[in-house]
């Protein structure tokens, strides 16, 4: 191997080792167990919890869908959660069987939006025990449960051209039942109680990026490497 500028090269194998060693420092649970990529998904997972809580809002306008009826007559991902689906709405609905994978109910449209949302709240707030015992099923398994109950009455409700009240059970959906699954137990933290963090990781991240950058500059300026503008061919 020929060195062209032996200083750029043997800079630039500096900077590759120092990079190297960071990054498998970074790879050990030297966080509370955890290393520094689960760390800092965790920090900024938190941080986003602490201003996704749309929940509140939602359950306002759900009373203006109490006097909704909806029937539904759907086929679901599987039996099991067509099986799952009956139990959430039976306490709540006039009827809610479920035959293989087809779910079959009768139910108040704010009823079953309210009672999605409060059990979303309880796995917001990690209290996902609440909603197990409520139903005897896994926390997660039902809420992603509600999620597709919701799906089918969204779709039913859209096939009854009914697209205002189609178009807000899918917000629950979204902001609601998905913000309750995705964020459950994860601890909710504002920006100002963890900005001096925040500010470091998003600092390294920047010079880290540019030190890797660099130190391939300077390896490929070691060996000679290096772009040039090709000649602009007349026709």
């Amino acid at each position: 191997m020929i060195l062209v500028h032996k200083k750029s090269f043997f800079k630039g194998l500096f900077m590759t080792v120092v990079f190297t060693a960071v990054l498998i420092v970074m790879f050990m649970p030297l966080f509370d167990g955890d290393n520094a990529f689960r760390a800092s998904d965790k920090l900024f997972n938190s941080i986003s919890k602490g201003s996704t809580d749309y929940i509140p809002g939602l359950q306002k306008s759900v009373p203006q869908y109490n006097k909704e009826k909806i029937s539904l007559d759907m086929e679901m991902e599987s039996e099991a959660i067509a099986e799952h689906a009956t139990k959430l709405l039976s306490p709540i609905c006039d009827t809610a069987t479920s035959s293989g994978a087809k779910l079959q109910a009768d139910c108040n449209l704010g009823k079953v939006l309210n009672t999605a949302l409060v059990d979303a709240t309880a796995m917001f707030h990690n209290d996902g025990e609440k909603v197990a015992k409520k139903y005897g099923i896994e926390e997660r398994l039902a809420t992603y449960s509600w999620w597709q109950t919701l799906k089918a009455v969204e779709k039913s409700l859209t096939n009854e051209e009914r697209f205002s009240q189609a178009a807000f059970v899918k917000e629950v959906m979204a902001r609601g039942v998905e913000v309750g699954y995705n964020f459950y137990k994860i601890e909710a933290e504002t920006v100002s109680s963890k900005w001096g963090l925040l500010v470091f990781a998003l600092v390294f991240y920047v010079l880290y990026t540019l030190w890797w950058g660099f130190a391939i500059y300077y390896l490929a300026e070691g060996l000679g490497l290096e772009l040039k503008a090709g000649k602009k061919k007349e026709a």
